[in-house]
């Protein structure tokens, strides 16, 4: 599995992932689907490609796609808050293919790169964003599963200073989210209140 950024793909990986971003759009049992493509995207700000080539969001952080050889698997998105410069959130448009899911791509690949890029970048938080669609996948992160067989987790993976979920919603990009965060500088303090 090798990581590339969006802003470095050649034309034929660039290419690639807008079929990646049709098929992420076509599977409208996702919730999400509406914001991964549309033919329009030049005009509708929640897409994914409008977020990438007509905003900085991306451009002053990273967004990443995942290639299984030729093939995209997944791409995710980190950047700096606009409440706090120490602030990273990560995980940002993640949609990873059907076909490897439960794989733990997130936690293996996307999310550690994310975390060192933002340990580079001498941020003291990581955090995760979820919306009311999928705010279930909170409990996956902070206990695991019956049967499952998952190594502990290692300085690269988020959460290996302990994981937080913030007992309330917030507002990030003018979206109702619901947060889990490691803390990577134990001196750094936020007022989580102040998001409400």
């Amino acid at each position: 599995m090798i990581i590339e950024n969006y802003y470095q793909l050649n034309n034929n990986q660039h290419e690639q992932f807008i079929s990646f971003l049709k098929d992420c759009a076509n599977e409208t049992s996702q919730p999400a689907h509406k914001n991964m493509y549309d033919v329009d995207w030049e005009n509708k700000n929640n897409t994914l490609l409008y977020i990438l080539n007509k905003t900085d969001r991306y451009k002053t952080g990273l967004f990443n796609i995942l290639f299984d050889n030729e093939k995209i698997v997944a791409c995710s998105g980190c950047y700096t808050s606009d409440f706090s410069k120490y602030i990273a959130i990560c995980g940002s448009r993640t949609w990873i293919h059907k076909d490897y899911r439960n794989k733990h791509i997130a936690r293996e690949y996307m999310l550690p790169y994310e975390k060192s890029w933002a340990i580079q970048n001498n941020h003291k938080c990581v955090l995760l964003t979820f919306n009311d669609y999928n705010k279930n996948i909170i409990a996956l992160w902070l206990r695991k599963r019956f049967g499952e067989h998952r190594s502990e987790r290692e300085l690269k993976h988020f959460g290996y200073n302990g994981i937080v979920s913030l007992d309330h919603p917030v507002t990030i990009n003018y979206t109702k989210q619901y947060i889990l965060y490691e803390i990577l500088d134990t001196s750094f303090n936020f007022d989580w209140k102040s998001l409400k």
